[in-house]
């Protein structure tokens, strides 16, 4: 049986606990402290943040409204993936993760990178360090790896996993 929401004032479903997307910003309240800390993160040079937190406490909701908020602004601009972490990856296979993420938005927003010569270069360097770690699980374009091994691997963080 289907339940109107709408009938309660509500848009959808309130219990639903999936992550807010673009067009639901109005219903991501609170962690204002969260949001100022990394808007104060993001106002300095060079600027990075890592927002990390266990599954379902609302870390991909949080970076949705950061990246959607600043995206309308165009102030700053993030992948268009969440970017995975896998158990035991090793700093390299972190960083050409991320970097697969990055090319993988502008592909998706600019399609005639695809024929660039300097961009094909920086896939081709991506997937050569992909493959200098022995991965194993389902992979896209880099995503999404269940683990890496490698003889000389520390532990990253782990973000969090959907």
């Amino acid at each position: 049986m289907m339940i109107n929401w709408e009938r309660w004032g509500f848009k959808g479903n309130p219990y639903n606990q999936d992550p807010i997307h673009e067009f639901e910003l109005d219903l991501f309240v609170g962690r204002e402290k969260e949001l100022k800390m990394c808007q104060a993160g993001l106002a300095t040079e060079n600027a990075r943040i890592v927002i990390e937190g266990s599954r379902g406490v609302g870390t991909t909701s949080l970076g949705n409204y950061l990246r959607y908020t600043l995206l309308k602004k165009k102030d700053y601009w993030t992948p268009i993936v969440e970017i995975a972490v896998g158990n035991n990856w090793n700093q390299d296979m972190l960083m050409a993760n991320t970097i697969a993420a990055l090319c993988w938005s502008l592909e998706q927003r600019h399609p005639e990178l695809i024929k660039d010569r300097k961009y094909k270069e920086i896939k081709m360097i991506i997937q050569q360090v992909q493959e200098k770690y022995k991965s194993y699980g389902a992979q896209i374009l880099g995503f999404g790896a269940n683990s890496v091994r490698h003889d000389n691997c520390c532990q990253v963080s782990k973000l969090y996993q959907e």
